[in-house]
């Protein structure tokens, strides 16, 4: 019998005591991940049936540099392709919901206060790049192995990555929606934002910055034509006061 993602949910322990109590919460057990013990975040399913998030088990096989179960140890000859589970991601969002949580908008902060998703915590080290396929940020000795495994994966300069997740659909902010002036996600731009002009985050950080470089010659050159026209009104008011003497 093939196990689906939502058949192991299902004959999972936690689930059926759910099921049989009188309270209606969910249980956050159930729906959390078991490498990082926290609530789903971007759930995908691996070909054995067992759920975690994306950015948690890429880390996890750019770590150990195999593509293996962390639950059920399953080791996968080939990298297998993750399948997203719609199940988990709407039951994690109703817990965050139940305790008042929400997904933050994208906010990027300063580089050096963001650290290595793979180096334990209490000997985390400065990230130097950030992937927006794992959602997770890498130190220099981490990326290195990150990038020779995922090849294809686009990196940027690092960034906290839960500030990138798009709070309606939790996944990569990777496109700018020029209509609304705001950053979304690949199944944004697909609904809400299928009618506006979007491109990606990237390039219209780029465009920014040149425009700002530009308009900051431009300032710069106005000041200086400005202090050259101040400049020749002190000197002609100091010709009138001498031939006035």
């Amino acid at each position: 019998m093939v196990k689906t993602p939502l058949f192991c949910f299902l004959t999972e322990t936690p689930f059926l005591t759910v099921m049989s109590s009188s309270t209606p919460l969910l249980s956050k057990e159930l729906f959390q991940c078991s490498v990082c013990l926290d609530v789903f975040t971007h759930p995908v399913s691996l070909p054995c049936g067992h759920t975690f998030c994306q950015s948690c088990i890429l880390a996890q096989w750019t770590a150990s540099g195999s593509s293996h179960c962390p639950k059920c140890s399953t080791v996968f000859q080939e990298t297998p392709e993750l399948r997203e589970n719609s199940f988990a991601r709407e039951m994690a969002k109703q817990i965050r919901k139940q305790k008042g949580q929400r997904s933050s908008e994208y906010h990027p902060v300063a580089s050096d206060n963001v650290l290595c998703d793979l180096c334990p915590l209490e000997k985390a080290s400065r990230a130097v790049k950030s992937c927006l396929v794992c959602v997770a940020s890498y130190c220099e000795v981490h990326v290195t192995s990150h990038t020779s495994r995922f090849t294809k994966h686009t990196l940027v300069q690092p960034q906290r990555m839960d500030k990138r997740i798009c709070r309606i659909h939790e996944r990569p902010l990777e496109l700018y929606c020029r209509y609304d002036q705001s950053a979304v996600c690949v199944l944004c731009m697909n609904t809400e934002h299928s009618t506006h002009h979007t491109i990606p985050v990237e390039r219209e950080w780029a465009e920014r910055k040149t425009q700002l470089l530009k308009t900051q010659s431009d300032l710069k050159r106005m000041i200086m034509e400005r202090w050259s026209k101040v400049e020749e009104l002190r000197h002609s008011i100091k010709l009138n006061k001498v031939l006035v003497i």
